[in-house]
């Protein structure tokens, strides 16, 4: 699972350097009939890359792209769908990911652009599987879920007089059945709390809670309030649950939590444009996140697209005009997938990237882009055109 300080990292590692997006999937068309068609893909993308390159340069370049293809096609059954390396002379990194990637190739630079989508693409979700021994805390993201070790909740009964034990009959067996009973109900509550501080702390959402549904009524009538609208259940027999396991029944559930969400963010987004503290359409959200206005930004799954940026100031927009109108300097062209990740890390936004239902209408109605802003201005803000 690719982690907070690799991303660190990966920005201070050694140039020039041979960044690789490989679409490894099995599933996928060019993969199958014996084929590794991301090696295939990675031959002829270098060719390509290098044509009216000096020697000496192109020959380097090939040289890591060798070496990257020797890996992916010794690679056994049961690949990650995706890839992301980062390659030079002396380096070696590999991320292997349980999401499709788009083939791309880049020289020089690390080039984490679409590594950066991806991540906002899939955002953290929490899993808790509880049982009356405890409860297991994971961490879900971009198809992979690991043990969240900073949460050992057991439930100790080691001391506990086992039930034959109990003198006598009748009333002192109710009684400490009862207890029992009072001792899980404490424990049940107490996870509740800790879960919605896990979700609250380390913005998880949503949280799967699995287990069986006695376990998972009792811990949900403890939640907050508040918090329940991030929190999803389903049952599973937890004591026999294995990894895999585990991702089958949360992914499902967690899928349709997410679409269900990115519906109602759109319809209520959109439903209330014209207000001073919505911006809806692409020039005009854009132009708002650049300023620093976005509070949470929209965006359809599938955009594409050209922009231009300004290499002086950095402004962005998809005017077809050369000089930047904001300092007149001379600017190319990018694209939108690699600009829009930086842009929302720069400015401090919150995104969710929609798709299905919720993508076809934010695209529809508002060119793929739109936002909630921090600061309403005391006049409605207009969608403007590209």
């Amino acid at each position: 699972m690719l982690h907070a300080e690799d991303l660190d990292e990966l920005p201070r590692l050694p140039e020039p350097v041979l960044t690789a997006y490989l679409n490894t999937n099995p599933a996928a068309q060019i993969n199958q009939g014996g084929r590794t068609g991301a090696a295939i893909w990675l031959r002829s993308a270098v060719k390509d890359l290098t044509a009216n390159w000096q020697r000496d340069e192109a020959a380097l370049v090939e040289a890591q792209a060798v070496r990257l293809g020797d890996f992916v096609r010794a690679r056994p059954g049961g690949r990650s769908k995706g890839l992301v390396a980062f390659v030079g002379p002396g380096m070696w990194r590999m991320f292997p990911l349980e999401v499709e990637v788009e083939n791309e190739i880049y020289w020089g630079t690390p080039a984490l652009d679409q590594l950066l989508w991806l991540l906002d693409e899939h955002q953290p979700c929490g899993v808790v599987v509880v049982s009356r021994q405890g409860a297991r805390f994971f961490r879900y993201r971009m198809g992979e879920v690991e043990d969240d070790s900073s949460h050992p909740l057991n439930l100790d009964i080691s001391q506990w007089r086992h039930k034959g034990l109990v003198m006598g009959v009748g009333d002192e067996h109710d009684a400490f059945d009862q207890r029992k009973r009072d001792h899980y109900r404490r424990f049940f509550e107490h996870l509740a709390l800790e879960i919605a501080r896990w979700g609250q702390r380390d913005r998880l959402q949503p949280i799967a809670l699995l287990g069986n549904p006695r376990a998972l009524e009792t811990v949900w009538a403890a939640l907050p309030e508040d918090r329940r609208g991030q929190m999803v259940k389903a049952a599973i027999q937890p004591a026999r649950a294995t990894r895999a396991q585990i991702l089958r029944r949360a992914e499902p559930v967690l899928e349709a939590w997410r679409r269900d969400r990115e519906q109602q963010d759109v319809v209520s987004l959109l439903d209330q444009r014209g207000r001073a503290d919505v911006a809806t359409g692409f020039t005009r959200t854009l132009s708002m996140l650049q300023q620093g206005r976005v509070r949470k930004l929209l965006v359809a799954r599938g955009l594409r697209g050209r922009v231009r940026q300004c290499p002086n100031c950095g402004w962005v927009d998809r005017s077809p005009q050369e000089a930047c109108p904001h300092c007149g300097h001379p600017r190319g062209t990018q694209s939108l997938r690699a600009v829009l990740p930086q842009l929302i890390r720069a400015h401090g936004a919150e995104v969710e990237i929609v798709a299905g239902p919720a993508a076809d209408r934010l695209l529809a109605e508002a060119e793929g882009l739109a936002a909630w802003l921090r600061a309403a201005d005391t006049r409605p803000i207009e969608e403007t055109a590209a």
